[in-house]
């Protein structure tokens, strides 16, 4: 809530939805940009649809290999393989 960027990693129904959403709102706030991150496509799928009906349209975007959809978006869900495929990309052209 401070600003920092933060990584959290837990168990299944632990309460890392209700962490996202709280740092969500924060992020939409102050203007800046928040990358949630799942294992699977499907789960990805899942979480945007569910983040859209929370947050709106236009401030939810997804990347799969299969979809992007509104990547520019405040909130992205993605897989954790496209996380680390633009981590690669930034830093191995640095």
């Amino acid at each position: 809530m401070r600003g920092s960027s933060v990584v959290v990693s837990a168990p299944t129904s632990s309460g890392k939805t209700l962490i996202a959403e709280a740092a969500a709102v924060a992020t939409i706030c102050r203007g800046r940009r928040l990358f949630y991150t799942t294992p699977l496509k499907a789960l990805s799928n899942q979480k945007f649809r569910d983040f859209r009906r929370t947050f709106g349209d236009n401030y939810v975007g997804l990347l799969t290999g299969d979809s992007a959809i509104n990547r520019e978006a405040p909130i992205l869900i993605m897989t954790t393989e496209i996380l680390r495929n633009m981590l690669y990309q930034r830093y191995s052209m640095s």
